[in-house]
């Protein structure tokens, strides 16, 4: 494993990584006092391997399937933002050179697991939080959806922003999320996010 591996990128605390963080650019996370350290091809490239060996070791342990994180800010999500990801080259820009890390994770997994093995993505449907304006719209997720789905996603779960399963608010208020890119898709999608009655659910 390689020392940026953390999963955080810029959200995490620097000291548990050797000081440093690493992003898809330099822009910090909330609450972060660092900038970081934007992630080279190299290393990114380096990273989409990591996740691939780690899938590959979930497979020998006896796991039926894997889901890769790709929201709640961390790297993955990092990479999808056009908040938090600035950069010019294959990773940044459009939405398929955003999407790239990514789908790139999820090419891998299949290459290393087999393409029977189950792989979800658990995507931002949408994030509700205004201080970081250019993140993840409901819009930006229709798109993602359709490009997870295109690269070989068998499930995407879709969640929002951490501030968005408060008690205060009623249960299922943002089910239109995950509504609205089920009907855009043809693979499931599962609905999280202050679901607390089986009913409900």
């Amino acid at each position: 494993m390689h020392l940026y591996v953390q999963n955080g990128g810029c959200s995490i605390r620097a000291e548990l990584n050797g000081g440093k963080t690493y992003s898809a650019s330099n822009v910090r996370g909330k609450n972060t006092v660092i900038d970081p350290i934007p992630l080279s091809i190299e290393q990114t490239k380096d990273l989409e391997q990591d996740f691939a060996d780690a899938a590959y070791r979930c497979k020998l342990a006896g796991m039926d399937g894997v889901e890769i994180h790709g929201t709640h800010r961390y790297l993955i999500h990092q990479f999808l933002s056009a908040h938090f990801n600035r950069r010019t080259d294959e990773y940044g820009g459009s939405y398929e050179n955003r999407a790239r890390f990514c789908v790139n994770i999820m090419k891998g997994i299949k290459k290393a697991c087999g393409r029977d093995f189950p792989v979800s993505v658990r995507m931002a449907g949408q994030t509700f939080d205004n201080d970081f304006p250019g993140d993840i719209t409901l819009d930006d997720a229709l798109v993602f959806a359709k490009i997870f789905e295109e690269a070989g996603a068998d499930a995407l779960n879709v969640s929002t922003s951490f501030s968005t399963s408060v008690v205060s608010k009623a249960q299922g208020w943002h089910k239109h999320v995950s509504k609205t890119i089920k009907e855009a898709v043809g693979i499931p999608v599962i609905a999280i996010n202050n679901v607390k009655d089986p009913e409900l659910g």
